[in-house]
């Protein structure tokens, strides 16, 4: 298996998110920033798994709906 690189997508990029939506599992969150972590989860695949591996400051609070 190799591992690498094949595309890179801008999040700064509203336009993103749009076109990758349900096209990732997993998810591995380094950013120590605040997000919102509402975009990134609407990128998930079905059943797929979200990583957060940073510890903020304050609680990390998700919004969602359908």
């Amino acid at each position: 298996m190799k591992l690498g690189v094949d595309h890179y997508y801008a999040t700064s990029d509203p336009g993103t998110f749009n076109k990758l939506a349900g096209s990732f599992d997993p998810i591995v969150n380094t950013v120590s920033a605040k997000i919102d972590m509402s975009a990134y989860l609407s990128l998930m695949a079905l059943d797929g798994t979200l990583v957060n591996s940073v510890r903020h400051r304050s609680r990390c609070r998700l919004m969602y709906s359908r």
